[in-house]
């Protein structure tokens, strides 16, 4: 199997022209580009923003709804679901001391 280059600006200002103007399949524009149409996909989707990219937004600072009040907070975490409000409430805090 042949090592594929890597994708140079130009592949990316062609492959956006053709999906975005022209509205072409992806198996249409891989066989321009001689790609491969998931290949192209890919890469579609890291411009985007998506797929295989590191994620549009930080991990730590995520606006989130709490799972308690449902009202919105900005999460300091990963994994914060419960906003502060609801966590220092007393109900919460004796629950998690039990």
């Amino acid at each position: 199997m042949a090592t594929q280059l890597p994708w140079d600006n130009g592949d990316d200002k062609t492959l956006m022209m053709l999906r975005d103007e022209a509205a072409l399949p992806f198996s249409k524009i891989a066989a321009i580009l001689g790609r491969s149409p998931s290949g192209c996909l890919d890469k579609y989707k890291r411009i985007q923003g998506g797929g295989n990219s590191k994620p549009s937004q930080p991990v730590e600072n995520i606006k989130r709804s709490c799972l308690k009040c449902e009202g919105d907070f900005v999460a300091d975490g990963r994994f914060v679901r419960i906003c502060s409000s609801c966590k220092d409430s007393d109900i919460f805090r004796y629950a998690s001391a039990h």
